[in-house]
């Protein structure tokens, strides 16, 4: 069954988002949470204020079906899922004809699988070609004055 959204989600917001979003995830949450959920609700722009200073997201848009580069990239946030939870990172994952809105609004290429980086603040932070190594993104949020901030009150 081909999703139109998925998402990848740390493990301690899952099903609050998921719920929030108004998606099926299908989780009890008893069990534990896997890192690839279930899809969003599509009938309407999905709205990213709601995460305004309290998550990074990144923003994996396709560029068509079954995009290698897409399936790379959960993969490879997958296996890094403790450093991907840790700073609080969100990952939605766009279809080819999903997320119009978003693709609209951040100038993204149908054409070409993009990956974004967007701040707790809201701003764009990072605009690649996907897949780029985890490591990079980590990299680079953790010059982020917030996050920098986070780090110290985590010691």
């Amino acid at each position: 069954m081909s999703l139109s959204r998925q998402m990848l989600f740390s493990s301690t917001v899952l099903l609050g988002v998921a719920v929030t979003l108004g998606c099926q995830s299908g989780h009890t949450g008893t069990e534990e949470k896997p890192a690839v959920s279930s899809s969003v609700n599509t009938e309407k722009p999905m709205d990213l204020e709601q995460h305004r200073w309290k998550n990074r997201l990144i923003l994996l848009f396709a560029s068509g079906e079954n995009d290698q580069a897409v399936e790379e990239q959960k993969r490879l946030l997958e296996a890094e899922k403790s450093a991907v939870d840790e700073r609080d990172l969100l990952v939605f994952v766009f279809n080819s004809g999903d997320g119009e809105s978003l693709r609209e609004r951040y100038a993204v290429d149908e054409e070409k699988t993009t990956l974004l980086l967007v701040g707790k603040d809201g701003g764009v932070k990072l605009r690649e070609a996907a897949p780029i190594e985890p490591n990079l993104i980590f990299a680079l949020i953790d010059t982020m004055p917030m996050r920098q901030s986070e780090m110290r009150q985590n010691n």
